[in-house]
């Protein structure tokens, strides 16, 4: 029994000796972890130490320069020493960090250099809940800086999100968010697509390119301040829209859900993606807006029927004037002049827009393409006196374009 004991001791001290003097690793802390610096035992990249963590650890980030593609795929705490000096940089090759795991917390980091790529991003949460983002530079990612998909109750709080190539925060198919306090610079938030219960989330004091970033659900006729830099709206009615300039956000104006919107006298230029964007809406009024050198495309409607788009300035977008898409149908597009982009107007599976006295001309490809649409597009000028034979150009996909007779000069009621 002695001997058993006094073996027990000799075995513990040597044990204790060897860690003493590196030749074994300790346990850091029980359940901390770190990444960088000098201290023995540290790893030298974050991906090796979250592979060894586990739930409940806390891995903590020295300064420097990280090239890395991280994933994270344990309910852990990742903590950066600085935000401005401990950065994870991909190197312009896939995502920079992907959360798989519910209860993740990332906090002090740059998130930088994702490739230059369709859905790419700084950060992806994929069906991960109650992650929190916190106090971060997220910067120059491919396509988006923050991408939330099929994940809910996520905190994004306190960062500053800059020139992501089209979104800041994206959104999809997620629930119960928590938006606050984050700085967007050259991009902004987006929420896409989906049931009503996924454009409702708690969004507050976000600013846009130090303007705030103003999101309403369920308010009717209510008058929005003149210093918005992006504005959102979920499920409102009887708002007017008008006299605003917003740029350089992802989109200028999202609205979802909403009815009896009128937007008239707003310029939505410069933006990253659209100028105006319309998920689920219907009879609203769209006019005498300027929709201009957007990313994307100037209008786009998503699942909307029944609006009026009238009067407005559409042209030099980076790749089409007007979206219809996704069973948009019986709108009414007439008496707009839609000009200098790639693509004039693309209507996709949707069917019974009527699009008249327009003038579309001096696209590069196509005035207008419907992919699985009926369309009638007569009465509309599109750049010769010869309609489509020396003007502008159709195209369709399984679908029928009515353009005949078009008109033989602009018309000069449009703006």
């Amino acid at each position: 029994m002695h001997k058993n004991t006094a073996l027990s001791i000799f075995l513990l001290l040597v044990c204790c000796n060897l860690v003493y003097t590196g030749i074994c690793k300790p346990v850091q802390d029980g359940k901390i972890l770190y990444v960088g610096g000098s201290g023995e035992g540290n790893y030298s990249k974050i991906q090796d130490a979250i592979n060894d963590a586990e739930d409940g650890y806390t891995i903590i980030v020295y300064n420097g320069t990280y090239y890395e593609n991280i994933i994270i795929d344990k309910s852990i705490n990742l903590l950066g020493r600085d935000r401005n000096n401990t950065i994870i940089d991909a190197n312009y090759r896939g995502d920079v960090v992907r959360i798989k795991k519910d209860n993740v917390k990332i906090s002090g980091f740059t998130i930088r250099n994702s490739e230059k790529n369709f859905e790419k991003a700084g950060i992806v949460i994929q069906n991960a809940d109650y992650v929190i983002i916190e106090n971060n530079i997220i910067e120059n990612n491919g396509d988006q800086g923050i991408k939330i998909f099929f994940s809910n109750y996520d905190t994004i709080k306190n960062n500053i999100i800059s020139n992501n190539v089209y979104y800041g925060i994206y959104m999809y198919n997620s629930i119960g968010n928590i938006i606050v306090n984050n700085s967007f610079i050259n991009d902004g938030l987006v929420i896409r697509e989906g049931s009503y219960m996924y454009f409702v989330h708690k969004i507050e004091n976000n600013r846009v390119n130090g303007k705030p970033l103003y999101y309403y659900v369920n308010e009717n006729n209510l008058s929005i301040p003149r210093d918005a830099g992006q504005i959102i709206l979920v499920n409102c009615s009887y708002m007017r829209i008008d006299n605003f300039s917003i740029s350089n956000t992802s989109i200028g104006i999202e609205i979802a859900y909403s009815s009896f919107i009128q937007l008239f006298n707003n310029n939505f230029s410069h933006n990253n993606l659209n100028g105006i964007r319309l998920y689920y809406s219907e009879n609203n009024k769209i006019f005498t807006n300027i929709l201009s050198k957007n990313g994307w495309g100037g209008l786009s409607l998503w699942y909307s029927d029944n609006n009026s788009i009238f009067d407005n300035i559409i042209g030099n977008n980076l790749y089409d004037d007007v979206e219809i898409l996704f069973s948009s149908n019986k709108n009414k597009i007439y008496s707009n002049t839609i000009k200098n982009s790639p693509y004039g107007i693309g209507i996709r599976d949707s069917n019974g827009n009527m699009i008249h006295w327009n003038n579309i001309y001096n696209h590069e490809k196509y005035g207008m393409i419907a992919q699985n649409s009926r369309v009638n597009a007569r009465w509309n000028w599109w750049g010769s006196s010869f309609g489509i034979i020396f003007g502008d150009k159709i195209a369709t996909q399984n679908g029928r374009i009515y353009f005949f007779p078009w008109l033989p000069f602009p018309n000069p009621f449009a703006q």
